[in-house]
């Protein structure tokens, strides 16, 4: 049976190291990131290294909350994934006193928020189908 994985921050580092990995053991993966010229770039690659896999790419800002719903809707127009890797970048950089209210709203909505809005779109179709994964990255920064 053929699985499908929506991997977030998947156009560099451990995002796209897992997306990698997922390919090579015959998972088709949906790539997300913010950056949309960067993900396209990564996508070309995989798509060239694993001609036989199904790569799509679908930029999105985690740390805004209408961009994560669009992301929602252009998944749900095809199958569910079966995978769901919960990963995006860390917070910004500084002391408490140098991060600024609208940085923690956007923490928030980064780390926390966009979690929950993933798995409450994507696990009803996992739990339909009896099989689903979601694997959480987080940060400790």
């Amino acid at each position: 049976m053929r699985r499908l994985a929506l991997v977030g921050g998947s156009s560099a580092g451990i995002g796209k190291a897992i997306a990698e990995g997922l390919l090579g053991r015959g998972v088709d993966v949906i790539l997300t990131a913010s950056g949309a010229p960067r993900l396209k770039a990564v996508q070309a690659g995989l798509r060239k290294r694993f001609p036989k896999r199904k790569v799509a790419d679908i930029a999105c800002d985690s740390s805004d909350a209408e961009s994560v719903s669009d992301l929602v809707r252009a998944v749900l127009t095809g199958p569910s994934p079966d995978i769901l890797v919960l990963n995006t970048g860390g917070p910004k950089a500084g002391t408490f006193d140098d991060i600024a209210p609208e940085d923690w709203d956007a923490e928030y909505q980064q780390q926390f928020k966009t979690s929950l809005m993933l798995m409450k779109a994507f696990l009803p179709a996992m739990r339909r189908r009896r099989w689903g994964r979601i694997v959480s990255v987080s940060s400790t920064v």
